[in-house]
Formats: structure tokens, C-alpha cells, sequence
């Protein structure tokens, strides 16, 4: 039957089919698929009976799908005394068994492949791992209350080289996952500073340091575009030029153009931030200080009141000092002199009511120098005590003379009075 390569008989209907593929492996006409040894078969039918993975088995599920498995060897040929020790020394020795003898040029084509892609995994692993681990310092940034300002510039640096280099990962990027993190810290930041001066009563805007906020919150609207960061960034940006038109190297026309650009960020500002007060408060200072327009800035202040802010002593010497300029303008023309005299007054009880607050007491010396040069003090009269007869004939004009007052000689009199004229007459 093997000589002439003709098929084995059908096994019968009832034959187990883990049985009939053994029986199949025993009668393989090519020699190399059957069994090597008597001892190897019989093992496979000691396995078949305790109802264990065959041999057989396995190289019906390996052989048809990998075709470039010839065959199998067993390198160590279970021993017959060690089957009878258990099942457990057969399974041990079985698994062991399979072992293929040729590899074809496809398998090795593959293999390579597997390689080159699993090197090319880990290469990339590398690098994304030493990525992570230079942009830690981006991440780990929580708070930037204590960074210096050079500190912040070179964690900017370190975001925009690695973001450039970073670009083709997408959101995957390590500078991309810091740039969250980074954005939340350097609005909080801005908004610290911002919140400090809401908060404080000092009135003196260069003592906040609005250029970092300004810087910070620039890097975070480079990061998200969100309308809040725009706004707060719009509000530093209109203290910066305030503080630049009250410099003292400043020239008029450099403190105009500020002015300017401050009206423009707080107005800007307004409209990106329609909740905050802060906007409200700079357009306030504005009105009061530069455009001498009181009325607006009372309006600014109760927009700020009805967003949620209290008035302090340093919007109160604001509006006092309004009132102390705008009767400034009110005294230089007669008919608004009494309205100039009503807004000293008010200035002075709102000067009164935070007097030990920053410079007011100069402030009150301005409104009593204005009180004084609006109602000057009144003539003094003569008293009782200088009507004595002597006082009065002293302080009486001289009476004029009775006698009359020769006349001014003519030329004519004067020719003929001269000595020529007499001389003409004796002759």
C-alpha cells in the first residue's frame, strides 16, 4: 500500500476523530510525516487514551497552517518506564517533541521583517522615552509664583524647539501633552497678578508687575485661544501702556499715544470679559486721571459694583479726586463757580472719610488752596477804634485854595513881554 501510494481504506463511521488522525499520521505515504519510532506512536495512542493533546494533533494544526514545516523530529524519545510513572513525565516529554528541520525563504523573509519592525519599535520607544524625560521639567511646573521670569523664558524656549522637532507625532508629541499643563499655569499666573490688584487697596499701578503678566498670559493665548485669556491679557496689556503715559521720561505726545492704547486694551477687554470688573476699574482710572471725564467713570463704577467688586479707599480718592479737577474747570468761568464750590465740597467729604489712606492729606491741602482762591476774604473795613478826629483830618484831602490861579501866558504875551519887544517900544 505505501509502494503503490494508493489511500488507506475508510476508517468506520464511529472511530473517534482524534483516533482517525493518528491513524492517518501512521499511514502517511510520504515516510517523513509518519511516526519515527514505534515508541513515538505508541505514545501518541497513550495520549489519545488519557484524553491529552497528540502529536498528531498539533501537526495537523501547525503543518496545514505553516506550510513551511516539513516535518518533525523528536529529539528525546519518551521512555517507555517513564510513560509508566505518570502522565505527567509523558506530557513533560511531549512537549518537547515537535521541532522543525527547514525553514523556507518566506518564513526568513518574515523573520527579518518581525526584527527590523521590533528594532525599529524600540529605536522609536527611545526616543519618545528621552522626549518624555526632557519636557519633564514643562510638566512638573505647577505653580509660577516662584519662577523667576528667565526661568519662565527658557521653559517657553525648551516648548518651541520641542514643539518644532514634535510636530509630525501630533497629539501624541510629549510637547504637546506638557503644553495643557503649561497653558493652566500661565494663565493662573496672569490671573494672580491681576487678582492682587483688584484685591489690594494700593493705588499705585507700577507696583504690580503687569509686564509678567502680560508675558505669561501672551504664552498662553499662544497655546489655546481662549476668549477669557484674551481678555485678561487685554487688561495687563492696558496697565503696561498706563504706566507708561504716567512715566516721568515720558514725552506728551508718548503719553497721548498710551493713553490711547490703554483705552483701546481696556475696551477690548470689556467686550471679551462681560463678567469682570477689572476692565471697568482701568477705564475708570482713565476717565478720572486723563480724560477728565467724571460722569463716565462714576458709570465704570457701578458696572464694576454690579459685576461683583466693592468699592475701596483707592476708588474713592479716584472719585474725589474727579470731583477736585472738575471744580478746577468749573471755577475758571463765573457762571459755574457755585457748582465748582459743590464739587469741592464733595471732594472734601470723600477726601475726609479715608484720611489716612496714601497721599490724601496733600489732597486736602489742594482743596483748601481751591476753597481759598474760589471765595477770597472779604475787604477790610475801617474799624471804630480809627475814627479819631487827628486820623481822619490826616486821611482828609486838602482843601483847595480860594485864590484864583494865574493863567498860562500865550505866546503872544510872552513876545511881548520879552526884551526885544522892549526895545522896540522905547525906539
Amino acid at each position: 500500500m505505501i509502494r503503490s501510494k494508493r489511500p488507506a481504506r475508510a476508517l468506520p463511521e464511529d472511530c473517534p476523530e482524534r483516533l482517525a488522525i493518528i491513524v492517518r499520521k501512521s499511514l502517511a505515504s510520504d515516510a517523513k510525516r509518519r511516526y519515527p519510532t514505534a515508541s513515538a506512536f505508541a505514545a501518541d495512542l497513550e495520549c489519545f487514551l488519557n484524553n491529552r493533546p497528540t502529536i498528531a494533533e498539533s501537526e495537523l494544526q501547525s503543518g496545514e497552517t505553516n506550510p513551511t514545516i516539513e516535518s518533525v523530529r523528536v529529539i528525546d524519545a519518551p521512555n517507555p518506564a517513564a510513560m509508566r510513572n505518570g502522565p505527567d513525565v509523558l506530557w513533560q516529554t511531549l512537549l518537547r517533541v515537535r521541532i522543525p528541520t527547514k525553514v523556507g525563504r518566506r518564513s526568513l523573509l518574515r523573520g527579518v521583517a518581525a526584527g527590523c519592525g521590533v528594532l525599529l519599535l524600540a529605536s522609536a520607544a527611545y526616543l519618545y522615552h528621552a522626549r518624555w524625560k526632557e519636557t519633564e521639567p514643562l510638566r512638573k511646573r505647577g505653580s509660577l509664583a516662584r519662577v523667576s521670569d528667565n526661568d519662565i523664558a527658557g521653559d517657553w524656549k525648551l516648548y518651541q524647539r520641542l514643539s518644532a522637532h514634535d510636530t509630525w507625532l501630533g497629539w501624541l508629541a510629549p510637547s504637546h501633552i506638557a503644553a495643557g499643563q503649561m497653558r493652566a499655569a500661565y494663565a493662573a499666573e496672569g490671573d494672580r497678578i491681576i487678582r492682587s490688584y483688584r484685591e489690594s487697596p494700593e493705588s499705585d499701578t507700577t507696583r504690580f508687575n503687569w509686564r509678567r503678566a502680560q508675558t505669561v498670559l501672551e504664552h498662553a493665548r499662544d497655546l489655546s485661544s481662549d476668549a477669557s485669556i484674551r481678555g485678561r491679557l487685554a487688561v495687563a496689556k492696558g496697565y503696561v501702556s498706563l504706566n507708561q503715559a504716567i512715566a516721568q521720561s515720558t514725552s506728551r505726545q508718548q503719553m497721548k499715544e498710551s493713553v490711547r492704547r490703554a483705552w483701546r486694551e481696556f475696551d477690548q477687554a470689556v467686550t471679551l470679559l462681560p463678567d469682570s470688573p477689572d476692565p471697568h476699574l482701568g477705564l475708570a482710572r482713565l476717565y478720572v486721571y486723563s480724560f477728565d471725564d467724571l460722569d463716565t467713570a462714576m458709570e465704570e463704577w457701578r458696572t464694576a459694583e454690579h459685576n461683583g467688586y466693592q468699592l475701596g479707599p483707592r476708588e474713592i480718592q479716584q472719585k474725589a479726586t474727579g470731583y477736585r479737577i472738575r471744580a478746577q474747570k468749573e471755577a475758571l468761568d463765573p457762571s459755574t463757580r457755585p457748582a465748582a464750590r459743590e464739587d469741592l465740597a464733595r471732594a472734601r467729604e470723600l477726601y475726609t472719610g479715608i484720611a489716612d489712606y496714601g497721599d490724601v492729606a496733600q489732597c486736602l491741602q489742594i482743596v483748601a488752596q481751591d476753597e481759598r482762591a474760589l471765595n477770597p476774604p472779604p475787604v477790610p473795613t475801617a474799624s471804630a477804634s480809627n475814627t479819631s478826629p487827628r486820623l481822619m483830618a490826616a486821611k482828609r484831602p486838602a482843601a483847595k485854595s480860594l485864590r484864583p490861579t494865574p493863567a498860562r501866558p500865550t505866546r503872544r504875551t510872552q513876545a511881548w513881554q520879552s526884551p526885544k519887544a522892549g526895545k522896540r517900544r522905547k525906539s
